[in-house]
């Protein structure tokens, strides 16, 4: 969808290069021909001190927390947990305290001039890694899922809360699910 073009790789890159990041080469001035890779150079800016760069995920962070503020009348969520290459390293750090400041300013706007209920819940803003899915599921887990556990949870967790919302049917998993059972419902996605 259209908000995967921003708050995502694709988006770092789109800012970064219009920064004036150079993501194309690496240090030593070799091509980059792969997107996870640029991602990695444009990290390797932040870590250097490039301004350029902390703004990207600053910027990120914005988009991010529009989208969020978009959608908390309807789902009215508690927690966002954020996951994914972008958010690795101080690039995350950057993204989740952007985001968490520009909510609580665009919530507080929409709530002054009346187009937002005053009683919409505060949302807390999370990083999360793949080691914290490992810690809570299991290392062989993760290891079976070659280190992107987290990406195929979280997308499927977000797929069903979204479904049970539109159908109006929440969902009940009682005690939780077995390591068989979470792999069993999440084979493929």
């Amino acid at each position: 969808g259209a908000l995967q073009q921003n708050p995502s790789q694709r988006g770092v890159l789109r800012l970064a290069r219009l920064a004036g990041l150079d993501v194309d080469h690496d240090k030593n001035g070799q091509a980059i021909t792969a997107d996870g890779k640029r991602l990695i150079r444009v990290q390797e800016f932040l870590k250097e001190g490039d301004p350029r760069a902390a703004q990207v995920f600053e910027t990120i962070g914005y988009y991010l927390a529009y989208a969020i503020a978009l959608a908390l009348p309807v789902y009215r969520m508690q927690h966002v947990v954020l996951f994914g290459r972008c958010t690795k390293a101080q690039g995350g750090e950057i993204i989740a305290a952007s985001a968490q400041r520009n909510l609580a300013v665009i919530i507080s706007d929409l709530v002054a001039q009346g187009v937002y209920p005053a009683d919409l819940p505060t949302v807390d803003i999370r990083l999360v890694s793949e080691d914290d899915y490992a810690a809570l599921f299991g290392k062989e887990l993760s290891d079976k899922y070659q280190g992107n556990f987290a990406a195929r949870y979280g997308q499927a967790v977000g797929a069903l809360y979204v479904a049970a919302q539109k159908s109006a049917q929440p969902l009940s998993f009682n005690d939780g699910l077995s390591d068989e059972e979470l792999e069993q419902y999440y084979k493929g996605s």
